[in-house]
């Protein structure tokens, strides 16, 4: 606790609106991109964009309802966590490496933040039962 943590808006948010609207803009100009430029990591980001973003914009509780029922099923929320993982990683390491090296460091990356993910989440469901 400093002196001026009284001033400090700890809850500060951005406007439901202005979430709303990135969220349906932002997937649009990454499809572009990926049209224009024909990279897989476009293609890919494109592919996460749309994934992630849209269903946000289009209908946010039902979106958080959806991906907070994913926690209730291990598997279905497994497979969900490494393909993001999977797309994130790569397309972080493509910019650093070829694709093949990119490829052979993110799977096994994913795959142990996946399995910790899933174990996690399994004690965690074991515990509230």
């Amino acid at each position: 606790m400093g002196q001026f943590d009284s001033y400090i808006d700890r809850k500060a948010a951005a406007p439901p609106g202005v979430v709303r609207a990135f969220c349906l803009v932002a997937p649009v100009f990454m499809i572009i991109q990926a049209v224009g430029s024909h990279r897989l990591e476009d293609i890919l980001m494109a592919g996460f964009g749309v994934v992630l973003f849209l269903p946000s914009g289009i209908a946010p509780r039902w979106y958080r309802a959806r991906l907070a029922a994913l926690q209730n099923h291990l598997v279905l929320g497994a497979v969900f966590t490494f393909s993001l993982m999977l797309c994130v990683l790569f397309i972080l390491l493509a910019t650093f490496f070829n694709r093949s090296t990119s490829i052979y460091i993110a799977t096994p990356v994913a795959l142990v933040l996946t399995t910790a993910a899933a174990v996690r989440q399994h004690t965690r469901l074991r515990a509230t039962k």
